[in-house]
């Protein structure tokens, strides 16, 4: 992954999950950071943040064990504290931890086009005896506080790049199964229009704006 504007690439090193910098024009490189063992996980993902710094997150593997209800059968999941990490390219050393409360699992994340904003996309802890609710969740660099979203919006999140708006599928209540696109307001995530889809599943679903972001493309699967 290139940084921004620049002939820097990082890539990381699996399974490991040390994370080297180099200069492509020179092929020499630039930094390396060693992630400490308690860090460690077997699905890391590095985005590049701000002024040389980058972003990863800990998946943190979760406990589970068969439930009975009566007739039901379902699962217990208790997930362990996942986070976000920010680290300083220059001297490979951790800046900031950003946990995940209460303690969810993050699958992935992205980050606004401003940078002002991380979303997550987390699985919650908890016994289940139909489908596992994921979500996404928001947090402010500038104020240090999560923000609530939509529970419906799935993820992820188109963002313009003005970062004004955003542009989400709906989940229609059933799994996988979208009910609409939604345009909203960003970063109140306030709904100024929603585009209703024929049943769609949404599994490996994805929403593009063209160059000129006047027109958006939305590719999904219909259900039957």
């Amino acid at each position: 992954q290139f940084f921004d504007n620049d002939s820097k690439i990082i890539a990381s090193n699996l399974p490991k999950n040390n994370l080297q910098v180099w200069d492509a024009l020179t092929k020499k490189q630039l930094a390396k950071i060693e992630t400490p063992e308690e860090l460690k996980s077997d699905d890391k993902f590095w985005a590049v943040f701000r002024d040389a710094k980058l972003l990863s997150y800990r998946q943190g593997r979760g406990k589970i064990k068969g439930v009975e209800d009566g007739t039901r059968l379902g699962v217990e999941i208790a997930y362990p504290q996942s986070a976000v990490h920010l680290w300083s390219v220059n001297t490979g050393k951790l800046l900031e931890t950003i946990q995940s409360t209460p303690p969810n699992q993050i699958r992935s994340f992205q980050i606004s086009p401003d940078q002002e904003f991380l979303l997550t996309h987390e699985y919650a802890s908890g016994t289940f005896f139909e489908t596992q609710p994921d979500f996404v969740r928001m947090f402010e660099f500038a104020s240090k506080k999560w923000r609530e979203i939509p529970r419906e919006i799935e993820f992820p999140v188109l963002i313009s790049s003005d970062s004004k708006q955003a542009f989400a599928f709906i989940k229609s209540g059933k799994q996988n199964i979208a009910a609409g696109i939604g345009v909203y307001r960003f970063p109140d995530f306030k709904l100024i229009r929603q585009i209703d889809l024929s049943p769609g599943f949404i599994g490996g679903s994805q929403l593009v704006l063209s160059d000129d972001e006047r027109y958006l493309f939305a590719q999904f699967n219909i259900y039957q």
